[in-house]
Protein backbone atom coordinates (compact mmCIF):
# COMPACT_ATOMS: atom_id res chain seq x y z
CA UNK A 1 0.00 0.00 0.00
CA UNK A 2 0.87 3.88 -0.64
CA UNK A 3 -0.10 6.93 0.55
CA UNK A 4 -0.57 10.14 -1.11
CA UNK A 5 0.63 13.47 0.33
CA UNK A 6 -0.91 17.02 -0.67
CA UNK A 7 0.74 20.55 0.98
CA UNK A 8 -1.19 23.54 0.02
CA UNK A 9 1.04 26.43 -0.03
CA UNK A 10 -0.14 30.01 -1.36
CA UNK A 11 1.00 29.92 -4.55
CA UNK A 12 1.66 26.58 -5.11
CA UNK A 13 0.84 22.33 -4.17
CA UNK A 14 3.59 19.98 -3.38
CA UNK A 15 2.50 16.43 -4.19
CA UNK A 16 3.91 12.79 -2.48
CA UNK A 17 3.97 9.20 -2.56
CA UNK A 18 4.95 7.34 0.27
CA UNK A 19 5.30 3.69 1.12
CA UNK A 20 4.38 2.12 4.53
CA UNK A 21 7.77 3.09 5.61
CA UNK A 22 7.67 6.59 4.80
CA UNK A 23 9.97 6.70 1.67
CA UNK A 24 8.95 9.42 -0.98
CA UNK A 25 8.78 7.25 -3.56
CA UNK A 26 7.88 9.92 -6.15
CA UNK A 27 7.03 13.87 -5.71
CA UNK A 28 6.26 17.36 -7.72
CA UNK A 29 5.73 20.85 -6.69
CA UNK A 30 3.35 22.67 -9.01
CA UNK A 31 1.99 26.32 -9.34
CA UNK A 32 -1.51 26.09 -7.91
CA UNK A 33 -2.09 29.62 -6.11
CA UNK A 34 -4.78 28.73 -3.70
CA UNK A 35 -8.26 30.30 -3.72
CA UNK A 36 -11.03 29.07 -2.29
CA UNK A 37 -13.12 28.14 -5.34
CA UNK A 38 -14.25 25.03 -7.20
CA UNK A 39 -12.23 25.78 -9.48
CA UNK A 40 -9.39 25.77 -7.67
CA UNK A 41 -10.24 22.31 -5.87
CA UNK A 42 -10.69 21.15 -9.81
CA UNK A 43 -6.99 22.20 -10.43
CA UNK A 44 -6.18 20.39 -7.26
CA UNK A 45 -7.95 17.11 -8.71
CA UNK A 46 -6.69 17.20 -11.66
CA UNK A 47 -3.11 17.65 -10.80
CA UNK A 48 -3.19 14.61 -8.61
CA UNK A 49 -4.29 12.71 -11.24
CA UNK A 50 -1.68 13.45 -13.68
CA UNK A 51 1.16 13.31 -10.79
CA UNK A 52 -0.10 9.70 -10.49
CA UNK A 53 -0.45 8.84 -13.82
CA UNK A 54 3.14 10.85 -14.97
CA UNK A 55 5.11 8.37 -12.18
CA UNK A 56 2.62 5.29 -12.71
CA UNK A 57 1.01 4.86 -9.27
CA UNK A 58 -1.78 2.48 -9.70
CA UNK A 59 -4.24 3.83 -7.72
CA UNK A 60 -5.50 0.75 -6.48
CA UNK A 61 -2.56 0.60 -4.61
CA UNK A 62 -3.23 3.95 -2.54
CA UNK A 63 -4.76 3.69 1.04
CA UNK A 64 -5.20 7.02 1.89
CA UNK A 65 -4.08 10.62 0.79
CA UNK A 66 -2.84 13.35 3.76
CA UNK A 67 -3.53 17.18 3.25
CA UNK A 68 -1.16 19.71 5.01
CA UNK A 69 -2.80 22.82 6.01
CA UNK A 70 -1.80 26.11 7.30
CA UNK A 71 -4.31 26.55 9.91
CA UNK A 72 -5.81 25.46 13.15
CA UNK A 73 -8.00 22.40 12.08
CA UNK A 74 -10.72 20.62 13.88
CA UNK A 75 -10.38 16.60 13.16
CA UNK A 76 -13.16 15.43 14.65
CA UNK A 77 -16.16 17.98 12.52
CA UNK A 78 -13.42 18.17 9.91
CA UNK A 79 -13.36 22.44 9.64
CA UNK A 80 -10.86 24.55 9.13
CA UNK A 81 -10.81 26.95 12.26
CA UNK A 82 -8.99 29.66 10.82
CA UNK A 83 -6.31 30.03 8.75
CA UNK A 84 -3.95 33.41 8.76
CA UNK A 85 -2.13 33.10 5.86
CA UNK A 86 -5.22 32.26 3.47
CA UNK A 87 -7.48 34.82 5.64
CA UNK A 88 -9.91 32.09 6.11
CA UNK A 89 -12.84 31.48 9.47
CA UNK A 90 -15.14 28.35 9.83
CA UNK A 91 -14.45 26.24 6.15
CA UNK A 92 -15.56 22.63 5.86
CA UNK A 93 -13.14 20.09 4.72
CA UNK A 94 -15.61 18.00 3.05
CA UNK A 95 -14.87 20.01 -0.35
CA UNK A 96 -11.27 18.24 0.06
CA UNK A 97 -12.95 14.92 0.54
CA UNK A 98 -14.66 15.31 -2.74
CA UNK A 99 -12.00 16.45 -4.59
CA UNK A 100 -9.48 13.39 -3.81
CA UNK A 101 -10.63 9.98 -4.32
CA UNK A 102 -9.01 8.24 -1.52
CA UNK A 103 -9.54 8.29 2.11
CA UNK A 104 -8.20 12.01 2.95
CA UNK A 105 -7.10 13.36 6.00
CA UNK A 106 -6.63 16.91 6.73
CA UNK A 107 -3.81 18.38 9.36
CA UNK A 108 -1.92 21.55 10.36
CA UNK A 109 1.02 21.99 8.11
CA UNK A 110 3.31 22.11 11.00
CA UNK A 111 1.95 18.96 12.62
CA UNK A 112 2.71 17.16 9.15
CA UNK A 113 5.98 18.02 9.31
CA UNK A 114 6.41 17.34 12.41
CA UNK A 115 5.24 13.76 11.86
CA UNK A 116 7.39 13.59 9.16
CA UNK A 117 10.10 13.40 12.02
CA UNK A 118 8.69 10.33 13.62
CA UNK A 119 10.92 6.94 14.04
CA UNK A 120 11.39 4.38 16.50
CA UNK A 121 14.11 5.67 18.10
CA UNK A 122 13.01 9.47 19.10
CA UNK A 123 9.01 8.66 19.84
CA UNK A 124 8.43 11.64 21.57
CA UNK A 125 10.10 15.19 20.69
CA UNK A 126 8.65 18.53 19.99
CA UNK A 127 9.02 19.75 16.20
CA UNK A 128 9.80 23.38 15.85
CA UNK A 129 9.06 24.91 12.77
CA UNK A 130 10.79 27.73 11.59
CA UNK A 131 8.91 29.21 8.48
CA UNK A 132 7.35 32.37 7.05
CA UNK A 133 5.24 31.80 10.33
CA UNK A 134 6.67 29.88 12.96
CA UNK A 135 4.90 26.90 14.52
CA UNK A 136 5.44 23.30 15.97
CA UNK A 137 3.87 19.89 16.93
CA UNK A 138 4.13 17.73 19.93
CA UNK A 139 4.82 13.88 19.26
CA UNK A 140 4.17 12.06 22.52
CA UNK A 141 4.89 8.49 22.24
CA UNK A 142 4.11 8.59 18.94
CA UNK A 143 0.82 10.44 18.30
CA UNK A 144 0.33 13.74 17.69
CA UNK A 145 -0.76 15.79 20.88
CA UNK A 146 -3.69 18.48 19.31
CA UNK A 147 -4.64 19.90 22.69
CA UNK A 148 -8.65 20.75 24.03
CA UNK A 149 -8.98 23.27 21.34
CA UNK A 150 -6.52 21.93 18.43
CA UNK A 151 -4.05 24.87 18.98
CA UNK A 152 -1.02 22.57 20.98
CA UNK A 153 2.28 23.42 18.66
CA UNK A 154 1.40 27.37 18.84
CA UNK A 155 5.15 27.74 19.15
CA UNK A 156 5.48 30.98 17.41
CA UNK A 157 2.70 32.46 19.32
CA UNK A 158 5.08 32.28 22.82
CA UNK A 159 6.27 35.36 24.29
CA UNK A 160 9.68 35.66 23.37
CA UNK A 161 10.97 39.33 24.00
CA UNK A 162 8.20 41.31 26.49
CA UNK A 163 6.86 44.55 24.92
CA UNK A 164 9.13 43.59 21.71
CA UNK A 165 8.50 43.53 17.91
CA UNK A 166 4.57 43.30 17.03
CA UNK A 167 3.74 40.00 15.76
CA UNK A 168 1.27 39.66 12.79
CA UNK A 169 -1.20 38.11 15.77
CA UNK A 170 -1.53 41.43 17.17
CA UNK A 171 0.66 40.84 20.60
CA UNK A 172 3.89 42.24 20.79
CA UNK A 173 7.96 39.85 21.31
CA UNK A 174 5.76 36.66 19.86
CA UNK A 175 8.75 34.19 19.04
CA UNK A 176 7.49 34.66 15.20
CA UNK A 177 8.53 38.20 15.04
CA UNK A 178 12.56 37.00 15.92
CA UNK A 179 12.59 33.60 14.28
CA UNK A 180 10.65 33.77 10.85
CA UNK A 181 13.16 33.42 8.33
CA UNK A 182 11.85 36.56 7.02
CA UNK A 183 14.12 38.34 9.52
CA UNK A 184 17.22 37.15 8.27
CA UNK A 185 16.86 37.68 4.59
CA UNK A 186 17.21 41.53 2.79
CA UNK A 187 14.11 42.43 0.32
CA UNK A 188 14.34 40.45 -2.26
CA UNK A 189 16.89 37.63 -0.95
CA UNK A 190 16.54 34.07 -0.42
CA UNK A 191 17.38 32.15 2.83
CA UNK A 192 19.89 30.25 0.20
CA UNK A 193 21.94 33.66 -0.47
CA UNK A 194 21.64 35.08 2.90
CA UNK A 195 23.69 31.65 4.11
CA UNK A 196 26.49 31.87 1.45
CA UNK A 197 26.58 35.39 2.87
CA UNK A 198 27.01 34.03 6.68
CA UNK A 199 29.83 31.78 5.08
CA UNK A 200 31.74 34.24 3.57
CA UNK A 201 32.03 35.70 7.13
CA UNK A 202 30.21 39.19 5.74
CA UNK A 203 30.01 41.23 9.11
CA UNK A 204 26.28 42.22 8.81
CA UNK A 205 24.86 38.81 7.87
CA UNK A 206 26.94 36.82 11.01
CA UNK A 207 25.47 39.60 13.35
CA UNK A 208 22.38 39.05 11.86
CA UNK A 209 22.51 35.12 12.14
CA UNK A 210 23.90 35.34 15.98
CA UNK A 211 21.20 37.78 17.09
CA UNK A 212 19.02 34.73 15.27
CA UNK A 213 20.50 31.97 17.47
CA UNK A 214 20.11 33.75 20.53
CA UNK A 215 16.90 34.15 20.46
CA UNK A 216 16.64 30.34 19.36
CA UNK A 217 18.50 29.00 21.95
CA UNK A 218 15.70 30.63 24.41
CA UNK A 219 12.88 29.48 23.14
CA UNK A 220 14.35 26.08 22.57
CA UNK A 221 15.75 25.87 26.44
CA UNK A 222 12.16 27.13 27.85
CA UNK A 223 10.69 24.28 25.55
CA UNK A 224 13.05 22.05 27.48
CA UNK A 225 12.27 23.17 30.86
CA UNK A 226 8.79 22.66 29.57
CA UNK A 227 8.42 19.47 28.18
CA UNK A 228 11.86 17.76 29.34
CA UNK A 229 11.96 16.14 25.83
CA UNK A 230 14.40 16.18 22.20
CA UNK A 231 14.06 18.66 19.96
CA UNK A 232 13.69 18.99 16.52
CA UNK A 233 14.54 21.83 14.31
CA UNK A 234 12.68 22.02 10.92
CA UNK A 235 11.04 24.48 8.27
CA UNK A 236 13.26 26.76 6.30
CA UNK A 237 15.55 27.16 8.63
CA UNK A 238 15.57 23.83 9.68
CA UNK A 239 17.65 23.37 6.24
CA UNK A 240 20.55 25.15 7.23
CA UNK A 241 20.65 24.50 11.05
CA UNK A 242 23.12 21.27 11.04
CA UNK A 243 26.30 23.21 10.57
CA UNK A 244 25.82 25.66 13.31
CA UNK A 245 24.43 23.41 16.34
CA UNK A 246 27.11 23.49 18.22
CA UNK A 247 26.94 27.24 18.13
CA UNK A 248 23.65 26.79 19.12
CA UNK A 249 23.87 24.42 21.81
CA UNK A 250 26.61 27.01 23.20
CA UNK A 251 24.20 29.82 23.83
CA UNK A 252 21.78 27.17 25.48
CA UNK A 253 24.22 26.33 27.91
CA UNK A 254 23.50 29.74 29.11
CA UNK A 255 19.44 29.13 29.77
CA UNK A 256 19.61 25.40 31.00
CA UNK A 257 21.41 25.30 33.76
CA UNK A 258 19.99 21.89 34.42
CA UNK A 259 21.66 19.83 31.79
CA UNK A 260 24.72 18.55 31.97
CA UNK A 261 26.07 18.63 28.62
CA UNK A 262 22.69 20.35 25.45
CA UNK A 263 22.52 16.88 23.93
CA UNK A 264 18.37 17.16 22.92
CA UNK A 265 18.69 19.55 19.80
CA UNK A 266 18.29 18.01 16.61
CA UNK A 267 18.31 19.21 13.15
CA UNK A 268 15.79 17.83 10.95
CA UNK A 269 16.03 14.54 9.19
CA UNK A 270 13.71 15.52 5.96
CA UNK A 271 14.74 18.54 5.09
CA UNK A 272 12.71 18.52 1.55
CA UNK A 273 9.22 16.88 1.09
CA UNK A 274 8.34 17.73 5.09
CA UNK A 275 5.04 18.57 4.91
CA UNK A 276 4.15 16.76 2.13
CA UNK A 277 5.00 13.65 3.00
CA UNK A 278 4.29 13.95 6.60
CA UNK A 279 0.99 14.25 5.58
CA UNK A 280 1.36 10.93 3.62
CA UNK A 281 2.19 9.22 6.76
CA UNK A 282 0.04 10.90 8.94
CA UNK A 283 -2.79 9.72 6.90
CA UNK A 284 -1.16 5.93 6.81
CA UNK A 285 -1.27 5.83 9.96
CA UNK A 286 -5.24 7.04 10.18
CA UNK A 287 -6.17 4.70 7.98
CA UNK A 288 -4.48 1.99 10.07
CA UNK A 289 -5.66 3.27 13.10
CA UNK A 290 -9.02 2.92 11.75
CA UNK A 291 -8.20 -0.79 9.94
CA UNK A 292 -7.48 -1.98 13.61
CA UNK A 293 -10.63 -0.22 15.41
CA UNK A 294 -12.85 -2.24 12.81
CA UNK A 295 -11.04 -5.11 13.77
CA UNK A 296 -11.41 -5.64 17.04
CA UNK A 297 -14.97 -6.12 17.49
CA UNK A 298 -14.75 -9.26 15.45
CA UNK A 299 -11.75 -10.88 17.58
Amino acid sequence: GLGVGIDVALHHIELAVTDLRGGVLAQQRIPLEFHDTPAWYQALSEALEHFLQANQIDTQTVLSAGVSFPGIIDGESEVLLRSHIFGLEHIRLDRFHRSIPFPVVVANDANCAGFSELCAERPTYVYVSLNESVGGAFLLEGRLYLGGTWQAGEIGHMLLIPGGERCYCGKHGCADAYLSPKVLRKQGETLASFFRRVEKQEKTACETWDTYLEHLAILLTNLRMMLNTDLVIGGEVGTYIAPYLDELCTKAMKYDLFARDIDYIFPCTHTENAFSAGASMLALERYSSRLLTRIEPDQ
